[in-house]
């Protein structure tokens, strides 16, 4: 029997990396094995790198760092959606605050940047909402739960070939456009 804890924080893990999925962060793992600071972590390539918030104010620059805090906020609200009564803002409170220090390196202002927040603190949480994402959330869940950690590439797998088998559910027949994930 797998414990709660274990539960909650396979669904934290996997709300960042579907949401990593969707925004086309690449994905180097993800592991629900505790360490001395966290209790799972999903690492990322070098996305990062070369973002200047503070001094390049780019809409890719900006799109970055929007897609940064949707990020770190889709794992609390996958949590919360998957166990409601069980979450605590301490669970989350590293992406929270990871995501209002990225939104204020932007804003530098502080009521724009609680704005800013509150709108991407909505979109996670609609994002996990969504049905498709849930199912994709939920899949990637229980694949961390059986083997605790995946790779980017199995990450990804679990993603596609769940999103494969949906589409084949709508479109028996095959899909008449291409997608990124169809090849497209």
């Amino acid at each position: 029997m797998t414990s709660k804890k274990l539960r909650n924080t396979a669904y934290h893990e996997a709300g960042h990396a579907v949401a990593a999925w969707k925004v086309r962060c690449p994905i180097k793992g993800v592991s629900i094995v505790p360490d001395e600071s966290s209790e799972g972590v999903v690492t990322f390539s070098r996305w990062f790198i070369s973002l200047g918030p503070d001094w390049d104010g780019s809409p890719r620059v900006q799109r970055r760092i929007e897609n940064l805090a949707f990020i770190a906020l889709a794992g609390p609200a996958a949590q919360r959606r998957f166990s409601p009564r069980g979450y605590r803002h301490l669970h989350g409170s590293d992406d929270l605050s990871g995501a209002a220090h990225l939104l204020f390196e932007m804003t530098g202002n502080t009521e724009e940047n609680d704005a800013y927040f509150r709108l991407i603190e909505v979109r996670a949480r609609n994002f996990v909402r969504r049905p498709r994402i849930w199912t994709a959330i939920e899949a990637v869940a229980a694949e961390l739960l059986e083997r605790e950690v995946l790779t980017g590439k199995a990450t990804r797998a679990v993603i596609v070939a769940l999103h494969k088998r949906l589409l084949a559910e709508v479109y028996p027949r095959g899909v008449p456009f291409q997608t990124h994930e169809s090849g497209g």
